[in-house]
Order: structure tokens, then C-alpha cells, then sequence
């Protein structure tokens, strides 16, 4: 196929690993990203061993460890705030590399678009795809700022409400709504909390996640009723009540939690789009192709996934559908897993004492095969 003129529509982890991969195989990538500020979404993520090892083979992943926060386990408590489980996180990458990095959403992002821009990408902000014509075998492309650029490859990398999925494929169904609703916010972190805590409280699954030395990233999932959003004035005060677990520490945090304004919340939302995820020139990847809910702490992971066996299959002298066929096969079960098994962890939290509930066995299973090659 050898792409040798990419356009990636999206400027996200799946936007940016593709770019950085597409341009150090040598082709000519422009990457387009409709927030004119490039502002990273979210507040922190964690990189398990998977994703350091496509973090790795990118040439990113020791930046992210120097401006993260690296982890070998998760301690596991209940609303006593005694401790029940320590789980291992699984070692995956290179062994310099921790087993896994917590970091936050901000600095993940200034990682990535330093390297982006470090590659030669070119990249224009406050763009993104008016149209696509596919009737010459590649694509010529209208964009936002009104120019037409012909490309050999179009990477739909723009996520869940994606405009390339939405102009290019037919009957695509929609992301549906899980029943839960997570909670984020940064906020600083006591010097005594250096090992990520997850609590089962009394009201919602929470975690709190060093991230830096002075930050703390908090999480709470939060089983709700319907996608609506509570009043912005009322975040804060409704995120403390979700740290409904006993103990000193959770009460520090939780008094830590004061303006709404640094307080995220987002109903959540899984989709799976069915194969082909490509059609003509255009290919998706990350979460326009697949989106899921973070119960397994790998939704970055199989986005940038998808950017590295892309661009080793596009740089290949092979038919491009051939080449686009191969990338779905060899992503679509991975990726399949991840979202099914997060919703399905997600909706035993919602069915407390089903008989089937195995949430350590579904989750432990479910790296093992996030280990295996790509």
C-alpha cells in the first residue's frame, strides 16, 4: 500500500500515535484537530503494561514515566477503609519500564503533541473534514478552512461523535449509555498516599491515584438513572458525597474537593462499530471505531494500538483494501474484548450479588490477553 500522504482527523492519543507512526515510517502526515486550543480531555489516566509497550515502540514511553507517577500495584478497600486486595498490575514492557504509569490527562497530551510536532507532523488547529470524495481511489478532501488536498489515506481518528464515521460510513448504531457515570478531579496529593487506592464505599467504587508528586487524581464511578448532567454549581458537592468510605485519608481528599469548575463528570458511553471499519481511503481507528467505559484502564491503549498495526500494514507494498482488511482482523477481536468486558464489569457494579459477578477473574483474564502480541 505505502501511504506516502496521510491525513489524520483528530488530534487525541489515537490521532497522535498514528501521526508519530505514520510520519517515522515516512510518509507525509498532516494532522487536523478542530480544538483550536489542543487542549487534552479528561483529567488522568492510567498506562498499564500494554500501553507502555506501544508508548515504547513510539518512542514515548520514558517521557511518560519521568512526568508520571509509576505503580506496581493497586491496594483494594472497602467502606471501612480495610484494606481487602492488593492487586499486581501486569509487567509488560521493557524492564526498565514500571508496570504501570498514572499520570494526568494534561500532561499525557503534552507529551504526545511535543513528539508530534518533534516528528514533522504537520499540524493545523481549529480544522476538521467538510467532505470526502472517494470516486478517484483516494480521497479528495474539503476542509473547514476551505482548501481541497488530495490524500492516499484518511485515519478517522476523532473520536466518539466522529464527523469522518459520520460522512464516510452508512448505519453505523449508536453508542449506548451503560448506567453509570464517572467523576474526576485533580487535586493535591497528602505525601503519605504514594500507591493507587481503590475503595468500594457505601455509595459508588472510587480510586485515589497519585499522579505527581503533588498530584492526586480521583475517580468515582456512580451508578445513575439516565445520561442528564447535574448542575455545574452542585459538582463539587456531589463529588465528596460519592467518597463515602471511612478513614482519615478519604476525609483529606474529600475536603480537598472545592470548585466545581476543576470537577468532570460524564455519563458513560460504549460503542463497537461492526466490521469493516474502512471504506475506500478512509480507515477509523480509536474511538470512532470503538468506545469504551474505563473498567479496564485501556481505552487510550487500544487507540494508539490501532496506530501502530495501521501504519506497519499501510507501509507495507500490498492492495490497500487488502491492507486496510488485515488491520481490522487483527484489531477487531482485541478490541471487542476490551469493550464488552468493561461493560460487563461495569454492570455487575450495578447488580451487587449476581451470581455470575466475577470481576477479579473477568479483569485478571482480560490483561492476559492485552499481553499477548499485537
Amino acid at each position: 500500500m505505502r501511504a506516502q500522504r496521510v491525513l489524520v482527523v483528530g488530534g487525541g492519543p489515537a490521532g497522535m500515535a498514528a501521526a508519530i507512526a505514520f510520519t517515522r515510517r515516512g510518509a507525509s502526515v498532516l494532522l487536523v484537530e478542530i480544538d483550536v486550543d489542543w487542549a487534552a480531555s479528561g483529567v488522568g489516566l492510567t498506562l498499564l503494561g500494554p500501553t507502555l509497550r506501544v508508548l515504547d515502540e513510539l518512542g514515548l514511553a520514558d517521557a511518560c514515566v519521568e512526568a508520571g507517577f509509576a505503580q506496581d500495584h493497586a491496594d483494594f478497600r472497602n467502606a471501612q477503609g480495610e484494606l481487602t486486595a492488593v492487586v499486581p498490575f501486569p509487567r509488560m514492557a521493557a524492564e526498565r519500564l514500571p508496570c504501570a504509569v498514572c499520570i494526568t490527562r494534561p500532561m499525557f497530551h503534552r507529551v504526545l503533541a511535543g513528539h508530534t510536532v518533534e516528528a514533522g507532523v504537520d499540524v493545523r488547529l481549529g480544522v476538521t473534514v467538510d467532505a470526502i470524495d472517494l470516486t478517484d481511489g483516494a480521497a479528495a478532501v474539503e476542509l473547514s478552512d476551505g482548501s481541497v488536498e488530495h490524500f492516499d489515506l484518511v485515519v478517522g481518528a476523532d473520536g466518539l461523535h466522529s464527523r469522518v464515521r459520520e460522512l464516510v460510513f452508512e448505519q453505523v448504531p449508536p453508542a449506548r449509555f451503560t448506567g453509570q457515570a464517572i467523576w474526576r478531579t485533580l487535586v493535591p496529593r497528602p505525601p503519605s498516599l504514594d500507591v493507587y487506592q481503590m475503595f468500594y464505599g457505601r455509595r459508588a467504587k472510587f480510586g485515589l491515584v497519585p499522579v505527581s508528586d503533588d498530584g492526586l487524581y480521583v475517580f468515582a464511578v456512580q451508578n445513575v438513572a439516565d445520561a442528564s448532567r447535574p448542575p455545574r454549581e452542585l459538582l463539587a458537592e456531589l463529588m465528596r458525597e460519592q467518597l463515602d468510605a471511612d478513614g482519615e485519608l478519604v476525609e483529606h481528599v474529600r475536603r480537598a474537593i472545592v470548585d466545581p469548575a476543576e470537577v468532570n463528570y460524564r455519563p458513560m458511553e460504549a460503542m463497537l462499530v461492526p466490521a469493516p471499519w474502512h471504506r475506500g481511503a478512509v480507515v477509523l481507528v480509536g474511538d470512532a471505531a470503538h468506545t469504551t467505559t474505563p473498567h479496564l484502564a485501556f481505552g487510550a491503549g487500544i487507540a494508539m494500538e490501532d496506530a501502530i498495526v495501521l501504519s506497519e500494514l499501510a507501509a507495507m507494498e500490498v492492495e490497500r483494501t487488502g491492507a486496510l482488511e488485515r488491520y481490522v482482523e487483527r484489531r477487531y477481536e482485541r478490541c471487542r474484548l476490551v469493550v464488552e468486558n468493561s461493560v460487563q464489569l461495569g454492570a455487575w457494579e450495578q447488580q451487587p450479588g449476581h451470581p455470575d459477578a466475577d470481576p477479579a477473574r473477568l479483569t485478571r483474564e482480560s490483561w492476559d490477553v492485552l499481553r499477548e502480541p499485537l
